[in-house]
C-alpha cells in the first residue's frame, strides 16, 4: 500500500473514532438505542465521516434538526408506528445537532428513497470506498444495512422523497405529452458503483460551481433530486432537445440527458459533446427496475409483519 494510502487510511480512521465526532452520541440513552436495534456505532460515525465531504446546502442543513423536533413526539409517522425495533427518533435528533450528522441523515434518507434497504447500503459503501475508506476498514453491507433499516423511518420526512417523486411524475408527464416512450434511463434503479460515482462527479462539479453535461443511463429523474435538493445545483433535465424538468441552484450546473426507449444512439451522440460524461448502462433485469418511491413505507410495514 503507498503512503498515500496509508494517510487516506489513518485520517478516515482518527476521524470516526475521535471524540469530536462521537461527542452528541456518547449519551447511555443513544447508545443503548444504537444496541437494541442492532445497530453498529462505527457503521454510524463511518457515514458521518463521509457526509462531512458532502457540501449539502447549508439552508437544508439547518432545518433538519427542527424539523425531527417538530414530529410528533419528536418521532416520525413511520418511526412512530414500527416502534418495535425502529422507534428511537431521539438518534436522528441528537444526529441532527451536528452539520455532518444533518449530512449522514440526509444522505441515508436519500439512498433508501424508492430502493430496498440492501441496494442503498451497497451504494454507502461504494461512497465511502470512493472518498478513501481502506477496504480494512470499510463496514460490511450487512452492517450498513441494519443501520439503514434502522434510520431510514426516522428521516423519510424531510422532503428527498417528495422531492424525487415530483420530478419522476413531471418529466413522465412532460415526455407522455411529446409521445416519447418514458425513457429507462429516468427511473431506473441502476448499479450502486455507477451510482456512487455520478455522486462524487456532482459533488466535484457542485464544489468548483462548474457545469457538468451528464448522460447518466440511470437514476435520471434521482440523480436531479439530489442535485437540485441536496447540492442547491442549477439542474436541467433533457430528453432529445426538450427539457422535461428544470430548476435554479447557486452551486453550478448540471444537464441531465435522458433517451427515450430504443434511443441508445442519442446518449452516445450526446456523450460526444464537449465536458459530457457518459456513465454505463445497467445490464440486468433487476438493475433496470424502477425507483419505487413508495417503496420505503411498504418495506418497512413488510419488514415488522
Amino acid at each position: 500500500m503507498s503512503s498515500s494510502d496509508n494517510q487516506v487510511g489513518f485520517g478516515f480512521q482518527a476521524d470516526v473514532v475521535s471524540t469530536a465526532s462521537l461527542a452528541h452520541l456518547l449519551t447511555g440513552r443513544i447508545l443503548k438505542a444504537l444496541s437494541d436495534g442492532g445497530v453498529d456505532l462505527y457503521a454510524v460515525t463511518a457515514s458521518i465521516w463521509l457526509s462531512k465531504q458532502l457540501p449539502f446546502r447549508s439552508a437544508l442543513q439547518t432545518t433538519v434538526h427542527a424539523q425531527l423536533k417538530a414530529m410528533p413526539g419528536a418521532n416520525g409517522f413511520l418511526a412512530k408506528v414500527l416502534s418495535i425495533g425502529w422507534g428511537h427518533a431521539g438518534i436522528a435528533v441528537e444526529m441532527s445537532r451536528t452539520k455532518a450528522g444533518a449530512n449522514a441523515l440526509l444522505l441515508i434518507g436519500a439512498l433508501a428513497s424508492g430502493v430496498s434497504r440492501f441496494h442503498a447500503a451497497q451504494c454507502l459503501s461504494e461512497l465511502l470506498t470512493i472518498y478513501g475508506c481502506a477496504a480494512d476498514q470499510l463496514a460490511n453491507v450487512d452492517v450498513l444495512k441494519t443501520m439503514i433499516v434502522y434510520i431510514a423511518p426516522m428521516v423519510h420526512e424531510l422532503g428527498f422523497v417528495k422531492v424525487l417523486q415530483h420530478i419522476t411524475t413531471s418529466a413522465s408527464h412532460e415526455v407522455v405529452r411529446l409521445r416519447k416512450k418514458i425513457p429507462v434511463d429516468l427511473t431506473s434503479i441502476g448499479d450502486p458503483q455507477t451510482l456512487a460515482s455520478a455522486i462524487r462527479q456532482l459533488v466535484f462539479t457542485s464544489e468548483r460551481a462548474e457545469t457538468l453535461y451528464l448522460v447518466p443511463q440511470q437514476r435520471g429523474a434521482w440523480l436531479a433530486a439530489f442535485a437540485s435538493h441536496l447540492l442547491g445545483m442549477s439542474v436541467e433535465l433533457v430528453c432529445d432537445d426538450h427539457i422535461l424538468w428544470a430548476s435554479g441552484g447557486d452551486n453550478g450546473k448540471v444537464t441531465l440527458q435522458v433517451a427515450p426507449q430504443g434511443s441508445d444512439s442519442t446518449a452516445m451522440a450526446c456523450s460526444n459533446r464537449s465536458g459530457s460524461l457518459l456513465l454505463m448502462a445497467p445490464t440486468s433485469r433487476e438493475r433496470r427496475k424502477r425507483v419505487d418511491v413508495e417503496y420505503l413505507l411498504r418495506d418497512a410495514l413488510e419488514a415488522e409483519l
